[in-house]
């Protein structure tokens, strides 16, 4: 009876140890394994770090011989009387400060990253800034022989509260692709808005871009917002693109400046 008892001990013995010797090396391969997943963290906080501070470097190299163009320019249009002189110097400075956005969204990319990309709003002449938008394309809009409407509701407030740089980058990058993608007819840039019940200081504004070009095929609608994913360029079918919008809830500037 002791022998089989002793028997047993053993047996439970040697099974406890086993199962200590396969925790402790399940232990020290989920170390291991962490101490891994430390050293990626690091390297890829490291790589985050330098390429933040290589765009922030590189973007102030570039704003620098910039902003002495649109500075230059400013005082060429106060020395140049003839109208279309004129047209080309408002031609280059907008093409210049839309360049300035192209370098502060590669640096928004960053403050995405971290976190802490804030919205800075204050006031903008609407139409002024529509204007300026639609002289950036206006030399391709010509050479392609189409015709860019522009249409501001009666009831939008003349002055607006909003974030002009946001509000550019969404419009350049929607105006840039019905550009490209329309051979012929028109584009069209339509500003509505809709007020506040009871509150006629706030509007939803509502600006909307459609064109005459090839549109998004069906089948391809639920994949186009993922990173690198476009329609085929084979697509020859010439459609009204379903009409993209967005909505933009801001302030209106009143009479009183508040």
């Amino acid at each position: 009876m002791n022998n089989i008892l002793e028997q047993k001990i053993v047996e439970r013995t040697t099974e406890l140890s086993e199962a200590i010797t396969k925790l402790q090396s399940e232990i020290q391969e989920r170390i291991k394994t962490e101490e891994k997943l430390k050293e990626s963290e690091e390297r890829a906080l490291e790589s985050s770090r330098l390429k933040s501070e290589f765009v922030a470097n590189m973007s102030h190299e570039i704003r620098t011989p910039l902003n002495a163009i649109l500075g230059f320019t400013s005082l060429l249009a106060i020395n140049v009387d003839d109208p279309r002189l004129n047209q080309y110097i408002d031609s280059i400075k907008a093409g210049g400060k839309n360049l300035l956005t192209l370098i502060n969204d590669i640096l928004d990319l960053s403050k995405i990253e971290a976190g802490r990309l804030d919205l800075n709003p204050e006031p903008v002449d609407l139409r002024s800034f529509l204007e300026e938008i639609k002289n950036i394309f206006a030399s391709k809009i010509q050479e392609k022989l189409i015709d860019f409407k522009l249409r501001i509701s009666d009831d939008v407030p003349p002055t607006l509260i909003l974030d002009e740089v946001r509000i550019r980058q969404i419009l350049f990058n929607l105006i840039g692709n019905a550009v490209k993608f329309t051979e012929k007819g028109a584009i069209s840039l339509e500003v509505d808005n809709l007020f506040k019940a009871g509150d006629r200081s706030k509007v939803d504004l509502i600006i909307s871009v459609s064109d005459t070009g090839i549109g998004i095929p069906l089948q391809y609608q639920t994949v186009i917002f993922d990173s690198f994913k476009t329609t085929p360029q084979s697509t020859s079918e010439k459609v009204w693109r379903d009409r993209i919008g967005f909505g933009y809830h801001q302030k209106a500037c009143r009479d009183d400046g508040l």
